[in-house]
């Protein structure tokens, strides 16, 4: 459909071209008008399918608004009855003149205002939840986190509310998958909407309490660090080496001196063995400061600047001499015996250059199992969101790439690359 191919038969664009034909043959143009199913809506309640075939769906619900039809749905992403029974200032709007109707106050108020468009749908649990898309909303990256559940969450299978799991709905049900995989709707997310409500499939584990927050368990993960940072004041964390390391660790840290000890601690912990800890304090003005008088053993370098992680990670790596080294986040806490369990896999065969780590958040959801990188060049961490307990997390496999929260490599190989590309 290229613009100087519609010029020749005298349309003026492609919305031209879509209100001359799209809309009839039933072409979705936008998220929130499927003419498919507002067709079915014109059916249901006895309207005029002859008038509709004749304007087009789309055209014929702008006729039927302007005439003071009532609104029908006209998208599995949005239900203008709950929306206006929902939100006291969009029925306010419209009865003063400054929306239309529903799906005209939600696009050009309601969304921005952060209000839900169906009752499935939490905006605030969304943002809440997934910090990445707040960020990108406080950004002016996004109009809202609905804008992205539209356009990717669907797909990806995020939570559209505490007590909806994608993941739980479209791998309990048989019906689900075979209509995702015929394509009778685009996503688990619509399919919930449109069909399993309806049938009453269940959408989360029976007696499930429903997640909390993201944004509320990385304060607590916090507050606990905090609250066990006096300890180390007692006793520091001892990484003394007497002869060869066993492994090197690459820690680069700017401030959040508790976080920082949490996961020294939790790294003593997990491994008996010689640790030679390399630590980078990347411009920090905190207790970071002075973090040799909390820990023992380690070669600590204090850069007044913050040159970024991979500068730090090159610099750190020239002191290293045990031949793994794991590059490791210092706001983590590792799995049982996480350190020995990947030294061992990194020694099972001389062609694997690196392991990765399981990464589970602090709402108990995966960040990743193992990373993957698209044709397009976009990257995804594998099962993002998903229970850490399925299935597809937890066996070993050759990766597309594993992320630095925890990360270990063949020493003499990173080395003879130069470490990161800076």
């Amino acid at each position: 459909m290229a613009l100087d191919n519609l010029d020749k038969f005298n349309i003026r664009g492609r919305y031209d071209h879509w209100l001359s034909w799209g809309q009839r043959e039933l072409r979705v143009s936008h998220f929130l008008f499927d003419g498919t199913l507002y067709r079915k809506q014109v059916e249901e309640t006895g309207g005029n399918l002859a008038r509709l075939d004749e304007l087009g769906p789309f055209v014929h619900y702008l006729y039927a608004l302007a005439t003071g039809a009532a609104e029908l749905p006209a998208s599995p992403y949005f239900d203008p009855d709950w929306y206006l029974a929902a939100h006291e200032q969009a029925r306010e709007d419209i009865a003063g003149g400054r929306a239309r109707n529903a799906l005209h106050h939600y696009i050009t108020n309601g969304e921005a205002a952060g209000l839900d468009p169906v009752a499935e749908f939490s905006e605030s649990y969304h943002l809440d939840t997934y910090e990445d898309i707040a960020a990108a909303v406080q950004a002016g990256a996004l109009r809202s986190g609905f804008h992205h559940f539209l356009r990717y969450g669907a797909l990806e299978l995020r939570r559209p509310r505490a007590d909806i799991d994608l993941v739980y709905y479209r791998d309990t049900h048989a019906r689900v998958r075979a209509d995702l995989e015929a394509g009778t709707v685009r996503d688990a997310f619509a399919h919930l909407r449109l069909i399993g409500l309806k049938e009453g499939l269940g959408h989360c584990p029976p007696e499930r309490v429903p997640d909390l927050p993201e944004r509320a368990t990385r304060q607590l993960f916090e507050l606990r660090a905090r609250n066990h940072a006096a300890l180390f004041a007692r006793q520091r964390i001892d990484f003394t080496v007497t002869g060869t390391p066993d492994v090197a660790v690459i820690m680069v840290v700017h401030n959040k001196f508790d976080l920082t000890m949490q996961a020294l601690a939790s790294l003593r912990a997990n491994f008996a063995g010689k640790i030679e800890l390399v630590l980078v304090d990347n411009g920090s003005t905190d207790a970071t400061t002075r973090i040799e008088t909390f820990v023992r053993g380690a070669h600590i370098i204090h850069d007044p600047e913050n040159p970024g992680f991979l500068l730090a990670c090159n610099r750190a790596l020239r002191h290293v001499t045990a031949p793994a080294v794991l590059y490791l986040n210092n706001d983590i806490e590792l799995g049982y015996a996480a350190i020995a369990t990947a030294l061992r896999r990194l020694a099972t065969a001389a062609d694997i250059g690196a392991v990765g780590g399981k990464v589970i958040r602090t709402h108990a959801r995966l960040q990743e199992a193992g990373s993957i990188v698209w044709a397009d060049g976009s990257t995804q961490g594998y099962l993002r969101d998903a229970s850490p307990l399925a299935p597809e997390a937890n066996f070993v496999r050759d990766v597309d790439f594993c992320s630095g929260v925890f990360l270990l490599c063949r020493t003499d190989l990173v080395q003879r690359l130069g470490g990161f590309d800076e």
